[in-house]
């Protein structure tokens, strides 16, 4: 009901709440006289109340009032009444104009509660709200049953706008607009048992029309048409079943559900595009097929992909039918005859009948139509899941085996957490192994994840939907999954390629191993806390040693891929590396990024102990030339030079500097000279020339006032030598 009431500013104190409050109620047949029957807004002007006492040309304010009134019954007799409202001017507060304190003279009665005392005539403000709640009393000397009935309504509420009754105790929702509600109560008085909602518990979408609005985290979601959640969006349901029409999680939409999903609308009716997410909290069995779609990296027709399956019931070689049977794998350390793989298809009956096991993951090649030339592009396999959505607590069994390496997969149609997994399983060696690389190329196939990073400078958090990986257990003989895991990522398609990511407290570089301009391999080596010397679980990762031809550095002469040493660091700490190839050749090794403290004037030498040469990889990468063989005493990482603290007496008597007309002339008389830093004495790079390859050097156009300098410079056999001059 919206009503107009012009008024003066200075009319009586005293009659103006009076008025409104009048207005604001009206009374009920039962207890008091007239009732109004009429169910429609009704408009007041200021001659309908008092002609005399309200000038027409006063200020004009306009109040908007939308009200219902409750019926409280026992026995077919109205026991009680009250009225809730939304008026221009009130608040969720005690409004003295508008709201009224139950007069108490009656043990029997429903009320309204504010400040947790008895109203009979509750106003909040406008615009109304649908997801207000209110709070009512109801108190009795008498047990037995009882009836709230809406017994009229206006304003808005006119309209579509449910009413629902809330009983705490017994956890219905009811809508008092459809009937009324009746209840069982003992003596007592009960301020939390009730209380007003407009939202209902179940919302159903039909014809591009939700019939109590969108849905919340508390309602459950019915959908009878076609329903997409776009990119971006965020979809929330108590619980959420099709009915009819398409369901589709679009790529990059997030559907979260507290309960199951229920899809009654067939196998094409329900679809996760690629990087959709769905999200569940409780353990309840979803029902129905659906589809879930993910898409692997660009790949050639002789390429792998780990895969492990969101839904149960896939049938293994349905997924990729132009797979050949042979190139179906899961990992068996014990049986596994094409390293550790072990072919899973080997009869008619299992093409016919395996099916992905939950949690597993599986090795399988690309598409036998595939592009198979390295010229042409590459292309995403579009791998399709269908079946029933997996939720809940997952235990999947592992191996002891051997290397107690066991190939397990994400087994959620969402991404899950590497940290909160590694909580749920503590008997696991921190470290994951993640399928990463083209069939053929040289080099590991994996890239390997700890506390202190990846190998590659890959930066990953989370597990996508799909991937499959390498888990070591240490005395753990299953796997636990579970919903805690799931989160919300926009990963795609298994990995966020980005290095850029610095942790407190960790300085790390990465060496990256080359062969005839292609890449073959990489480790990763950092100072952390909580790291040793030794191996240390969760930071250390040992070379999962699938190819002959890598770089290590060395733990108790065993090869790891990423290495963790402790704090603080220390100039005078060198790692060793392993070197191993089986073809002769040019190598070349090099720094791909470094973080932290190395992002400073901390330099990273390599060690050629065949050669003698000390390689400042800062500068440039490092050449060499190898046999085949494996090689755990050639090179080794050191933080200063020292061939610079044996020579650097010798190399200070051979290089003589001089100052004319503001140039500086440099001579080397046993060496080529390579690099030249120019430093000030707060420590400042004021100049820097790399790749000078000569014995004779002059400085010019040098822009600086008249100090002193240090000149550091390195050369190309014998190191590195600082000079000080007064420019």
């Amino acid at each position: 009901m919206k009503l107009f009431i012009p008024f003066q500013k200075n009319i009586n104190s005293v009659l103006v709440p009076l008025l409104l409050v009048l207005f604001f109620f009206q009374i009920s047949s039962n207890a008091f006289g007239i009732i109004s029957k009429e169910k429609k807004p009704c408009y007041l002007n200021s001659s309908d109340l008092n002609r005399n006492l309200i000038n027409s040309e006063a200020e004009k304010t306009t109040f908007e009032v939308h009200r219902f009134w409750l019926n409280l019954s026992k026995e077919n007799t109205v026991v009680g009444q009250t009225l809730l409202g939304y008026v221009t001017g009130a608040t969720l507060g005690v409004d003295s104009n508008f709201d009224s304190p139950y007069f108490n003279d009656s043990p029997v009665a429903l009320v309204s509660i504010i400040e947790n005392n008895e109203y009979i005539i509750q106003a909040r403000g406008v615009p109304f709200l649908n997801t207000d709640v209110v709070q009512l009393g109801f108190k009795t000397s008498i047990s037995g049953n009882y009836t709230i009935t809406l017994s009229n309504f206006d304003g808005l509420f006119l309209g579509n706008q449910a009413i629902f009754l809330k009983d705490k105790v017994t956890g219905i929702l009811h809508n008092l607009k459809n009937s009324a509600y009746t209840f069982t109560s003992g003596i007592g008085v009960f301020y939390q048992r009730f209380e007003i909602h407009y939202l209902g518990d179940t919302t159903t979408y039909e014809n591009g029309v939700w019939d109590f609005g969108f849905p919340t985290e508390n309602m459950n979601a019915i959908i009878k048409s076609d329903f997409n959640i776009q990119p971006t969006s965020f979809f929330s349901s108590k619980s959420l079943t099709v009915s009819s029409g398409v369901f589709t999680v679009k790529s990059g939409a997030t559907l979260s559900v507290e309960k199951s999903i229920k899809n009654n609308s067939g196998v094409h009716s329900f679809i996760i595009e690629n990087d959709g997410i769905v999200l569940q909290n409780s353990s309840e069995l979803n029902q129905g097929m659906f589809t879930v779609i993910r898409d692997s990296n660009p790949l050639y027709r002789y390429d792998y992909t780990l895969w492990s399956s969101p839904v149960i019931g896939q049938n293994l070689r349905d997924f990729s039918p132009s797979t050949l049977f042979n190139r179906f794998y899961s990992y068996n350390t014990i049986e596994g005859s094409n390293g550790d793989y072990q072919q899973e298809l080997t009869t008619t009956a299992d093409v016919i009948n395996k099916v992905f096991e939950s949690g597993k993951g599986y090795l399988i090649r690309m598409p036998n139509n595939w592009n198979e030339n390295i010229l042409d592009e590459a292309v995403a396999y579009n791998g399709t899941f269908k079946g029933v959505l997996q939720n809940g607590s997952l235990n999947v069994p592992l191996s002891l085996a051997n290397s107690k390496l066991n190939l397990v997969g994400n087994p959620y149609p969402s991404p899950i957490s590497i940290n909160a997994f590694f909580n749920a399983n503590p008997n696991l060696e921190h470290i994951l192994y993640f399928w990463r690389k083209t069939n053929g190329t040289p080099g590991s196939g994996y890239i390997t994840y700890t506390s202190l990073g990846t190998n590659t400078g890959v930066s990953i958090a989370n597990i996508q939907t799909g991937q499959g990986f390498f888990v070591k257990s240490n005395t753990a003989t299953s796997l636990n999954f579970n919903n805690y895991m799931r989160v919300f990522s926009d990963e795609s398609p298994f990995f966020k390629s980005s290095i850029n990511v610095v942790l407190p407290q960790i300085h790390r570089f990465w060496l990256k191993l080359s062969k005839d301009s292609e890449e073959v391999g990489s480790a990763l080596i950092g100072y952390t806390e909580n790291a040793t010397d030794l191996v240390d679980n969760g930071i250390d990762a040992i070379y999962f040693n699938d190819n002959p031809l890598a770089l290590t550095s060395l733990i108790e002469n065993n090869e790891y891929i990423i290495q963790g040493k402790g704090l603080p660091f220390l100039n005078t700490d060198t790692v060793k590396l392993g070197f191993k190839t089986p073809i002769g050749g040019e190598f070349k090794i090099e720094l791909s990024n470094f973080e932290g403290l190395f992002q400073a004037n901390q330099d990273i030498f390599l060690k050629d102990n065949v050669t003698n040469i000390v390689h400042d990889l800062k500068s440039t990468a490092y050449n060499f030339s190898s046999t085949e063989g494996v090689f755990k005493e050639r090179f080794e990482i050191q933080y200063q030079n020292t061939l610079d603290l044996k020579h650097a007496s010798f190399l200070a008597n051979s290089i003589i500097i001089s100052i004319e007309n503001e140039h500086i002339k440099i001579i080397s008389g046993i060496d080529l000279i390579n690099q030249i830093e120019v430093i000030d004495l707060m420590g400042r790079e004021i100049y820097k020339l790399k790749n000078i390859d000569s014995s004779f050097l002059i400085l010019e156009n040098f822009n600086a006032t008249k100090q002193v300098l240090l000149l550091k410079i390195k050369t190309k056999k014998n190191g590195t030598v600082t000079k000080k001059i007064i420019f």
